[in-house]
């Protein structure tokens, strides 16, 4: 099965016809873009992209699949979102474009607990006088 991922970068290749380009709208570098095109050369097993003397651009299986892959986008968008009790009465936008992970929360410093007590007059009620 080939990853939906790199599908649409191909995808995007064709749109956009440069890796640049492709590359800005994902927030991806160049280099990622071509690694993961050629990753996915190797799960359809066949070339997809030419390089070409300023960049590259799609070999004609490239362009096949880039086209159907538009189409199956397509349909799924087009597909109605099932109804459950857990989405019932809302719309659920779907995207082509994978969203992208967010960043872990930082781990700042967390206080140790050493089991005492806090010491001094703000832990302690007294009577009132």
């Amino acid at each position: 099965m080939l990853d939906t991922r790199r599908l649409i970068l191909l995808r995007d290749l064709s749109a956009y016809g440069t890796v640049t380009l492709v590359a800005e709208a994902p927030g991806l570098t160049v280099s990622a873009v071509s690694q993961r095109l050629r990753a996915l050369e190797a799960e359809a097993g066949t070339p997809l992209t030419l390089r070409a003397e300023r960049g590259m651009r799609l070999a004609r299986a490239g362009e096949v699949l880039g086209r159907r892959t538009t189409k199956v986008i397509a349909a799924w968008r087009r597909r109605p979102v099932p109804s459950s009790p857990w989405t019932a009465g809302s719309r659920v936008h779907w995207s082509s474009r994978v969203p992208r992970r967010a960043s872990p929360p930082s781990r700042g410093r967390r206080a140790r607990s050493t089991g005492s007590a806090p010491t001094g007059s703000a832990g302690t009620c007294s009577p009132a006088a």
